[in-house]
C-alpha cells in the first residue's frame, strides 16, 4: 500500500531541470551585486544547546557557503543549559553584553536570551548583506525588525506552522519552503524554491546488518502507539527506539524486542544496525529527515502520508495513511521484512534518492544560492 498525501502531485522533478545545477559561482557572477555577507536569524537556540533537523540543516548550510567564500553567522537563542550554555551565561554576565559570540563551529554565533531584542546590534556589528530567517519561534516579531531596518531578508520555512496572515498582509515577504507541503502554507509568487534539507551521504553513510527496525524520537506525536504495537506485533523482530534525551521512554513498560538507545551525536552507531526506517509520524512532517539520513545507506522506510514524509520516501518504501488501523501497519511491515527482494528493491530506490535527490549539498547550496541572489537583487540598495 502506498497512499501519498494531496499535495504529492505538485512534487517537483529533481532529476530535471538543469537550470538548478548551475554552479554556485555563475549564479554568483552574473550579478554586479553580490550578498557575500550571510547572517543566519532564528529564535531557536543552535548547535550544540539544541541539536535538531533545523541547527543541523543550518550547521551543514554555513559550512557549504563558507566553503564557497561567503562570510557566514548565526544569531540564536541562548538556553544557558549545561556546561557549554553556563560557559555563555558566564561570558555575558562578564562582558555586560545582551548577547555572547561563540567561534567553535567555525563561523561566529551570536547567542542571546532575547535575540528579537538584539537583532538590531547584531546587524549593526556583523553587517550582513543578507539575512536568512528561521524557525516559527518569534518570526513575525524577527521580520518586523528586519523590515523596519531595510535587511533584506527571506524566511525559511522549516516548520508546519505557517506564517500569520497579519505578518505576510503587512510585509509580504520572500519564502523558501523546504517541502512542496510547507509550501503549500503561502501564494505561489512568494515562493523563491523548495529547498529539502541537505544531506551529506558522506557524513552518514555505514555499514548496516540490516537487523533492526529504527523508530526515532519514540513519542506521542511521531506514532509511538503505532510502533509499540509492531512491536508486540511482531516479537522476532528487533526494534531500536533512538531517544532524544535520556530520560525519553526510561521508565516507560517496553516489549523485549524493543531496545532503547542513544542520543547519539552520531546517528551510525544506528543506521548501522537498521534494515528498515519506522516514521508512523500523526503530525504534519514538513519533511523526514531520518529517512534521508536513512537512504544514504540504503535503509528504506516505512511511513505515514503525514505532511512532506512522502516527498523524502520518493519511492524508497512504504507510505501508510495516516490514519490508518493498526492491522494495515501490521500488513505492511511483514510485506516489507518478510520479502527480502521487495526490501532489496526499496534499498536500491533509496540509495538512488540518496545520491541523485532533492537533499545532495550541491543542489540544496545552488538553489539556495539563487534565492540569496534573487533577493539581493531586488532589494534597493
Amino acid at each position: 500500500m502506498r497512499l501519498l498525501n494531496p499535495f504529492i502531485h505538485r512534487l517537483p522533478n529533481y532529476s530535471e531541470g538543469q537550470a538548478s545545477r548551475e554552479s554556485s559561482a555563475a549564479i554568483i557572477s552574473s550579478s554586479s551585486r553580490l550578498p557575500k555577507r550571510i547572517l543566519f536569524v532564528t529564535g531557536h537556540a543552535h548547535l550544540p544547546e539544541l541539536v535538531g533537523g533545523m541547527e543541523v540543516n543550518t550547521h551543514r548550510l554555513a559550512i557549504c557557503l563558507k566553503e564557497q567564500g561567503y562570510d557566514v553567522a548565526v544569531h540564536c537563542a541562548l538556553l544557558g543549559r549545561g556546561l557549554f550554555g553556563s560557559i555563555s551565561r558566564l561570558r555575558r554576565k562578564v562582558l555586560g553584553r545582551t548577547s555572547v559570540t561563540d567561534h567553535g563551529l567555525s563561523y561566529p554565533v551570536t547567542r542571546s536570551w532575547r535575540p528579537e531584542d538584539s537583532i538590531p546590534d547584531v546587524i549593526d556589528r556583523f553587517k550582513p548583506d543578507l539575512c536568512i530567517l528561521q524557525g516559527g519561534a518569534k518570526a513575525p516579531f524577527f521580520i518586523d525588525t528586519l523590515s523596519s531596518l531595510s535587511q533584506p531578508f527571506f524566511y525559511y520555512q522549516h516548520n508546519p506552522q505557517p506564517l500569520d496572515r497579519s505578518t505576510i498582509d503587512s510585509h509580504n515577504p520572500f519564502i523558501v519552503a523546504n517541502s512542496v507541503f510547507t509550501s503549500s502554507f503561502y501564494p505561489e509568487d512568494r515562493i523563491l524554491d523548495i529547498i529539502p534539507p541537505i544531506v551529506d551521504p558522506l557524513l552518514y553513510r555505514t555499514y548496516t546488518d540490516h537487523t533492526h527496525v529504527l523508530f526515532v524520537n519514540p513519542a506521542p506525536h511521531k506514532g509511538l502507539d503505532i510502533a509499540l504495537d509492531l512491536a508486540y506485533y511482531r516479537p522476532d523482530i528487533p526494534f531500536l527506539f533512538l531517544r532524544q534525551h535520556r530520560k525519553q521512554l526510561r521508565s516507560y513498560p517496553l516489549p523485549p524486542n524493543v531496545h532503547l538507545c542513544g542520543p547519539y551525536a552520531d546517528t551510525r552507531k544506528a543506521y548501522s544496525r537498521t534494515g528498515l526506517v519506522l516514521a508512523p509520524s500523526q503530525w504534519d512532517e514538513t519533511w523526514g529527515r531520518v529517512i534521508s539520513e536513512g537512504q544514504c545507506s540504503g535503509i528504506p522506510a516505512l511511513t505515514s502520508d503525514s505532511g512532506g514524509l512522502p516527498e523524502a520516501v520518493r519511492g524508497g518504501g512504504i507510505c501508510v495513511p495516516r490514519h490508518a488501523p493498526h492491522a494495515t501497519w501490521r500488513s505492511t511491515l511483514s510485506a516489507i521484512w518478510d520479502q527480502p527482494e521487495h526490501r532489496q528493491r526499496l534499498s536500491k530506490l533509496s540509495h538512488l534518492n540518496a545520491h541523485r535527490g532533492p537533499c545532495s549539498p550541491n543542489q540544496a547550496v545552488q538553489k539556495l544560492t539563487r534565492a540569496m541572489q534573487r533577493v539581493y537583487d531586488l532589494h534597493p540598495g
